[in-house]
């Protein structure tokens, strides 16, 4: 007997494309005045305080300094390195990484964005292209491709698409790291030790999904001083030995 093959449609669904998301982000945060610094890597960070809470009174890059009324780390699954880098104790961030194999062109047309729930993979239709995501891989900050893991992406369209080419080699492979933490739940807010230093990171796989309100959230804090109620579940104090 077949096996009964079902869907269930969500009118409300919403997909993005991500680098073309945040590259008009960019734009618009620059045409509001918003200094940009793109492709710098951070190699010192200036600190003051004596017996009290440490500030953050610059941060030196590649490209030279950078005053700083107060620092947020939002580096993903780099955020460990970069709280190292400031002299702060790490938070116990997991580099999770996804695979993706675009197909451009595709070789059907996908007419709306799906999730092929039982191999967890998303279809997503772009612009000239289609692709599939999925996987996730516990192997610490890298970008090796692994074959089994873009194999088993590839073979999650072949069962549900039609015509759909077996063999990953007819797409263009990539992978990313998603920050993981042990409970599931992202850290947002002050670092304990430090007067001016936060973090927001730790999203998983909601990054995209949550950042709008976490970038709320922290601005709020940043403005007034006092940590909104609604961050409280997600302290990185509690990460961090007293």
């Amino acid at each position: 007997m077949a096996p009964t093959v079902a869907g269930t449609a969500l009118a409300g669904e919403r997909h993005v494309r991500p680098d073309t998301l945040v590259a008009g982000l960019i734009a618009r945060l620059r045409a509001g005045g918003v200094a940009v610094h793109e492709g710098e890597s951070v190699v010192d960070v200036d600190l003051a305080g004596g017996n009290g809470p440490r500030r953050i009174t610059s941060v030196t890059t590649d490209r030279g300094r950078i005053a700083a009324g107060a620092v947020v780390v939002c580096a993903g699954a780099w955020t460990p390195a970069v709280l190292r880098r400031a002299g702060a104790r790490p938070l116990p961030i997991e580099a999770a990484k996804g695979y993706s194999l675009d197909y451009a062109p595709p070789p059907r047309p996908v007419g709306r964005a799906l999730y092929l729930h039982e191999a967890r993979v998303a279809v997503t239709p772009l612009a000239g292209m289609v692709r599939l995501a999925g996987t996730m891989e516990l192997s610490g900050l890298n970008h090796r491709l692994t074959p089994a893991r873009l194999a088993a992406v590839a073979r999650a369209g072949t069962r549900s698409l039609r015509d759909w080419p077996p063999d990953p080699s007819a797409a263009v492979a990539w992978t990313g790291s998603r920050p993981l933490t042990p409970d599931g739940l992202p850290t947002i807010g002050a670092m304990p030790g430090w007067a001016n230093l936060l973090v927001a990171s730790g999203h998983g796989m909601l990054g995209v999904t949550l950042g709008p309100a976490t970038g709320d959230a922290v601005a709020d804090f940043l403005l007034t001083g006092r940590a909104p109620d609604v961050l409280a579940p997600f302290d990185p104090a509690r990460f961090v030995d007293p």
